[in-house]
């Protein structure tokens, strides 16, 4: 089992680095219009019920 300093010393390492991981500027990553608010819509029919 991992001691919490060595979880939070594996997140520090892992939010040092996980700029390099938003690729949320790419076409590809982006919301497709007809799903953006798909969970919100869910949440509203779920609580017609």
């Amino acid at each position: 089992m991992r001691s919490e300093d060595t979880w939070r010393k594996e997140a520090e390492e892992f939010l040092a680095v996980a700029g390099q991981f938003s690729l949320g500027h790419l076409d590809t990553e982006q919301s497709h219009p007809a799903t953006a608010q798909l969970s919100v819509d869910a949440l509203t029919l779920l609580s017609k019920q």
